[in-house]
């Protein structure tokens, strides 16, 4: 199995947040399982927002324009 080296500090950091019933192993694999979830979503996120540029290009939207479009129907003004 893998090892992993951590300070001393942080190490007793986990043990002073542990659950009476935790062991520091599971803590630090849950923090491990937390952080590649949320890595996961930004890695989606960031997928889905570069696709979505690509099709307002492909549209010949500009950002600016949406922007103003956007602004000009929060008002409730006619678009320009």
């Amino acid at each position: 199995m893998p090892h992993i080296d951590i300070s001393t500090d942080l190490f007793q950091k986990i043990q002073q947040n542990l659950s009476p019933s935790g062991s520091v192993d599971d803590f630090v694999r849950s923090a491990i399982e937390a952080r590649l979830a949320d890595q996961g979503q930004r890695d989606e996120f960031f997928r889905l927002t570069d696709e979505t540029r690509r099709r307002m290009l492909d549209q010949g939207l500009t950002e600016e324009g949406v922007l103003v479009d956007f602004e000009l129907q929060r008002r409730g003004d006619s678009a320009p």
